[in-house]
């Protein structure tokens, strides 16, 4: 099933989506899995309008602020929020094997 992603360029609602992996299984473990996630999200942001304004791969899990309602997401009411979630999502980087 396709999923079309909001376009409209008024949008003026950001949200902190998590998407995680069953049972938190840490599957991303390796580059070549970042690279799988990555490449995605640069798809969707080159051919279905997705508006990513910042994203963290951890091992079992992805955190992602964009402007698409999906995922659970919570909204981003104000720039205090905003660069709190953005802060957590720059000092939970994980890299490959740690």
């Amino acid at each position: 099933m396709t999923k079309h992603y909001r376009t409209d360029e008024s949008l003026t609602s950001f949200y902190f989506c998590t998407c995680t992996i069953t049972e938190w299984i840490c599957v991303f473990k390796e580059d070549k899995y970042y690279s799988i996630i990555i490449d995605s999200l640069k798809y969707c942001i080159e051919r279905k309008g997705l508006i990513l304004l910042g994203f963290v791969i951890m091992p079992s899990h992805i955190h992602l602020m964009n402007s698409q309602d999906e995922y659970h997401p919570i909204v981003i009411t104000s720039e205090k929020w905003f660069l709190h979630k953005m802060e957590y999502m720059h000092n939970n980087q994980k890299r490959p094997g740690s």
